[in-house]
């Protein structure tokens, strides 16, 4: 598969998706981890999963910048493929078009080349969502594991913005197709048992959980003062 022909992003298209400085630290920090974090004797890049417990957590946000962050450290191609259909927001953060996208590519058999975007980015593309499926379709894993199979072979990381875990069993891209994931949780707003089940549901599920990037922290002592502490 070769992406040489990916279309190009709209003129003035959002430079970074927004988010907190103490956040992107842990984005940033992350980013730089993540390769030896992940198994070594894997032939092609990785894949990492970005979800949550629940909805507007900050998952695309954080997955943006996360494949943002790593296309300036790595020395090969990143991608950030938009696998939250009911909830896309890849196209519009990074300025290109939502169509064709990831469903085009697994319902139409289209090339994935077709389906890319290249972003501002040096060195990172996206994979927009593409057309909403019908709630009741669910993509073959012979199509996905193929998919799968030839972004590994010319990206060095794939990053995956996924819906909520509550919602990954319902997700054409199952979770198995990814080497880890990342939990963004939103602070003061998610209970620590909601987030320990989550947790296990990943284990069972036998994913690799990589880290936890806490969301939205709001300090309550002057910024200056909390980095004493």
């Amino acid at each position: 598969m070769s992406t040489a022909t990916p279309q190009r992003p709209a003129a003035n298209p959002p430079n970074r998706p927004t988010i907190t400085s103490e956040t992107f630290s842990q984005v940033q920090s992350l980013a730089q981890r993540i390769q030896g974090m992940l198994p070594r004797e894997q032939a092609g890049g990785h894949s990492v999963g970005v979800t949550s417990c629940s909805r507007q957590e900050g998952v695309s946000v954080v997955a943006g910048n996360l494949a943002v962050c790593a296309s300036e450290i790595y020395s090969g191609k990143v991608l950030l493929i938009d696998a939250n259909p009911q909830h896309a927001s890849v196209a519009s953060r990074f300025g290109v078009r939502q169509t064709p996208g990831l469903s085009d590519c697994l319902s139409h058999s289209l090339a994935a080349r077709e389906c890319m975007a290249a972003t501002n980015h040096s060195n990172l593309y996206v994979l927009p969502a593409g057309a909403l499926p019908p709630r009741s379709s669910r993509f073959s894993e012979e199509r996905v594991a193929a998919l799968f199979a030839n972004l590994r072979q010319d990206f060095e990381l794939i990053v995956i913005d996924l819906p909520p875990a509550n919602a990954l069993d319902e997700m054409f891209i199952a979770s198995q197709r990814v080497d880890g994931i990342l939990l963004v949780l939103e602070a003061e707003r998610i209970r620590r048992q909601v987030a320990q089940r989550v947790q296990r549901q990943l284990k069972q599920a036998d994913v690799m959980l990589l880290g936890v990037v806490l969301n939205k922290r709001n300090n309550h002592v002057p910024e200056w003062l909390y980095r004493r502490l």
